[in-house]
């Protein structure tokens, strides 16, 4: 299926999109600004209720209200609701998962949870406010222990990897999945992470050993059209407009990021992008929505890198109390993250991002976008700014 071509880095991306920022400065309506980002990088105080051993995941809810943890130990199954900066542990549900939990996924609306764990392989958790209750929504299990969970944006289907099948895939019915056909060429071992394209059309699966396969979804077939083997991949995540892939990856290089450009087809990646590489095991990946900034989860903590164009340029990320952090996520509007680790505190919380503060004054090449302001404002204020150019 065609998708339209993106831009391939580098220079400016000609774009028309209004978006909300806070001012710097005092701006006037129809001034050219600059828009800039940061990503979270204070610490909060550690919440009551945190795993007592090793957590493997953790979500957040598209509203940002609920953060889910999997763990290695009873209740394996731990979820936070947020109210500003305090994370309240809510209670167990009545049907917990039957063992460690590796892989979470809220839908579209937060009301359903996907836990990917060990003996249980998969539940489903319904939220009805604060209260999550298991359901039987799958038509069939798909083996062994779950690794990796990702939905469609519209939760049409359902991607599940993992020890045995591998990769099982499953089409929404009412409110049922059930399962259907195995992709041409699929995975040949383990299924360690996947990521769908925001469009829905492409699935990304990372595997233990054999790397990285793309699959193109016409319908309800699922063709694989790219692959990238030889190493161990650990994490996956498309952005926000499926331009950029991340990988987190077990042995050297330690993390990677492709380029998808669209139609005609063109998959690659960036040879050297980092101006610092990891130097450790990549576990997790995430991006900001504004594709500025790139997280991996590292065995030896968590290296944030800002984008400009095909170069990345690693953060300062202080305040981390461990390392081996086995899962990063950012909240949808990218000012908390979420790190979980191997050992004590096994959770930690970062608040302080923003994804978007205007200025007019400065050399623009230094901002990420560049824009003009519909709204006259003063310091602080928000307003609304029509991208011009992104790069």
């Amino acid at each position: 299926m065609a998708r339209g071509k993106v831009n391939t880095g580098g220079g400016p991306l000609k774009i028309g999109i209004a978006v909300v920022a806070t001012f710097g400065e005092t701006i006037k309506a129809g001034e050219v600004v600059g828009l800039t980002s940061k990503h979270p990088d204070t610490e909060l105080s550690t919440p009551s209720g945190i795993p007592t051993n090793i957590a493997y995941a953790c979500a957040w809810s598209p509203d940002g209200v609920y953060l889910a943890l999997g763990s290695a130990s009873t209740p394996y199954l731990i979820v936070f609701k947020r109210e500003g900066d305090t994370f309240t542990k809510l209670d167990n549900p009545a049907t917990l998962p039957g063992g460690a939990v590796y892989a979470l996924k809220f839908n579209s609306d937060g009301t359903r949870l996907f836990v990917g764990c060990g003996s249980s392989q998969i539940k489903v958790y319904s939220r009805s406010g604060d209260v999550f209750t298991a359901i039987d929504i799958l038509d069939a299990l798909p083996g062994g222990n779950v690794y990796a969970i990702d939905l469609t944006p519209d939760d049409q289907y359902l991607a599940v990897g993992g020890v045995t099948y591998y990769l099982s895939l499953y089409k929404k019915t009412g409110d049922t999945y059930t399962k259907i056909s195995n992709p041409s060429n699929p995975p040949t071992t383990t299924v360690n992470a996947l990521s769908f394209s925001p469009d829905g059309l492409r699935l990304a699966a990372g595997m233990s050993t054999n790397g990285v396969y793309v699959y193109e979804r016409d319908g309800d077939s699922f063709t694989r059209i790219y692959s990238n083997t030889g190493f161990s991949a650990k994490g996956l995540k498309y952005s926000s407009t499926g331009k950029y892939l991340s990988c987190a990856i077990s042995g050297a290089p330690y993390a990677r990021i492709y380029l998808d450009a669209g139609d005609p087809l063109f998959y690659t990646y960036f040879a050297t992008p980092f101006d610092t590489v990891p130097s450790a095991a990549g576990y997790s990946a995430d991006i900001s929505e504004d594709e500025t900034f790139f997280f991996f989860g590292l065995a030896t903590g968590v290296n944030v890198y800002k984008r400009r164009g095909s170069s990345f340029t690693l953060q300062t990320f202080t305040g981390l109390t461990v390392d081996d952090h086995q899962s990063v996520a950012l909240k949808a509007e990218g000012d908390y993250l979420a790190v979980t680790c191997d050992s004590s505190p096994y959770l930690e919380i970062f608040k302080g991002g923003y994804i978007r503060k205007a200025y007019k004054t400065g050399g623009y090449l230094s901002y990420e976008q560049i824009g003009v302001a519909k709204d006259g404002g003063t310091t602080g204020d928000q307003r609304t700014v029509k991208v011009t150019h992104k790069y």
